[in-house]
């Protein structure tokens, strides 16, 4: 097939998705998006005459992008082209549903979840289809930088969440509320609590409240105010569990910036900066006895990329409670998850002394993600799709 992978803002997995289609014999034109900023990824009339005129105008097959991108949707509509999106966020980012409805569109989540969100909402054209990882892209990088080397490590964002900010415009009774929300579901790993809680009434309750202030300048949507706490619990999540695992353990965080205030949260966390995913992230993977991924709480039971890639590097996976995890891995066999802090800490205490187990479970678990979680496992399917409509 004569694939069109449109790249608009780029993202890990792009260079395997262009390798894997040609390897398959595809012909793939990776095309970068020329046009610009698109402050309005719903409504912009020069990006599809672009689009639509100079891109198009080559002939494929099939369009394929990373993540659902509503103007490429709608430029495929008008030529009758298949148009296929892999999304590897969770919530996907798609404040509305314009475009989705569209029987070209082939869309694809890694959560489960979000496939059946969608369906509620009477989106036909969604379907699940899990994350994919090269391990022999993790295999070529050597890890012999042994700064690197350390007991546990996370590599990941500490999520700011702006709920604070939302919070001050808001009626005792309201942050009372939303406080509730976040204390439930800070204890419960095996559900997600944020969405049903956040009711119209309560939105509806929020914004009339925001506009008795003079600036009259805030409003949010439900699904602002169900990601902001969800951010603002993940926050928690991570922080807490790095504060617990450090009073006993060498642990290390890679991150972005943080607030002065954080530093002194976690004081005994050896805090970096950012680190190269092609390079330093596979190292750290490596060299780290136990890898955390305590996963985003708006991601409610998929496989998010970190995880794939900590078993494709060979690591030691240790990662809070997920649905597809829990069906697809044996916990103890070949991943480790944990359920609540404490038992974070004793699993970590007890794989920190057992290395015979922990070499087992990450060898077991690079075994199974080398099998099943293939690129060209992943891209044929979606593409059967195309070929059995």
């Amino acid at each position: 097939m004569k694939i069109l992978f449109f790249t608009w803002l780029g993202s890990y997995i792009d260079d395997d998705l262009e390798f894997f289609f040609n390897k398959m014999g595809h012909d793939c034109h990776r095309i970068w998006n020329e046009h610009g900023d698109i402050p309005n990824r719903y409504e912009d009339d020069k990006f599809l005459e672009y689009f639509e005129g100079q891109v198009l105008s080559e002939g494929f097959d099939v369009c394929f992008t990373t993540n659902y991108w509503p103007l490429v949707a709608e430029g495929c509509h008008r030529h009758g082209l298949p148009y296929i999106s892999w999304s590897y966020d969770s919530p996907p980012n798609l404040p509305k549903t314009d475009t989705m409805e569209y029987d070209t569109n082939y869309i694809f989540f890694f959560s489960r979840d979000d496939v059946d969100d969608y369906k509620k909402k009477g989106i036909e054209h969604v379907y699940h289809m899990p994350l994919a990882v090269n391990t022999d892209r993790w295999a070529k990088v050597r890890a012999n930088n042994l700064a690197f080397s350390s007991d546990i490590s996370l590599v990941g964002k500490t999520y700011q969440s702006t709920l604070p900010t939302l919070k001050t415009r808001m009626t005792d009774y309201q942050k009372g509320y939303i406080e509730a929300i976040v204390a439930s579901q800070q204890a419960n790993d095996q559900a997600y609590i944020i969405r049903d809680a956040v009711t119209d009434k309560l939105i509806r309750g929020i914004n009339e409240n925001y506009a008795t202030y003079p600036d009259n300048a805030l409003t949010i949507s439900a699904p602002q105010l169900i990601y902001s706490i969800a951010t603002f619990v993940t926050h928690i999540d991570r922080l807490s569990l790095l504060k617990l695992l450090s009073t006993k353990f060498d642990t290390h965080l890679y991150t972005y910036d943080l607030p002065e205030e954080e530093y002194k949260l976690i004081p005994n966390v050896k805090i970096h900066g950012q680190v190269s995913y092609e390079e330093e992230m596979p190292q750290i993977f490596k060299l780290s006895k136990i890898n955390l991924c305590p996963t985003f709480r708006g991601n409610c039971s998929g496989l998010p990329l970190r995880q794939l890639d900590v078993m494709g590097c060979g690591g030691f996976l240790l990662s809070s409670f997920r649905t597809e995890l829990y069906e697809e891995f044996t916990d103890g066999v070949d991943t480790a998850m944990y359920y609540g802090l404490e038992d974070a800490l004793e699993k970590a205490d007890f794989y920190m002394t057992h290395d015979d187990i922990r070499l087992s479970i990450a060898r077991k678990g690079y075994e199974k993600v080398k099998k099943y979680y293939t690129y060209e496992d992943r891209l044929s399917r979606m593409l059967d799709y195309i070929n059995t409509d």
